[in-house]
């Protein structure tokens, strides 16, 4: 899910309802699996991706 709205070509804010119905998830459910791969990720790596950020900071608003 964190990678469909990474890689979608559009902002998270306007994929994100697409992608939540894709999968079947709310909006919130969503943004709640987007917040859990982006801690993954920073808690591998030390940090985001500049093109990953968008989306962690998209999950948290």
């Amino acid at each position: 899910m964190f990678l469909n709205l990474r890689d979608g070509g559009e902002t998270p804010a306007r994929r994100g309802a697409t992608v939540a119905e894709f999968y079947g998830i709310t909006l919130d459910e969503l943004k709640a699996n987007c917040i859990k791969a982006g801690e993954e990720l920073i808690a591998e790596r030390g940090e985001l991706l500049v093109y990953e950020q968008p989306v962690y900071d998209w999950a948290k608003s």
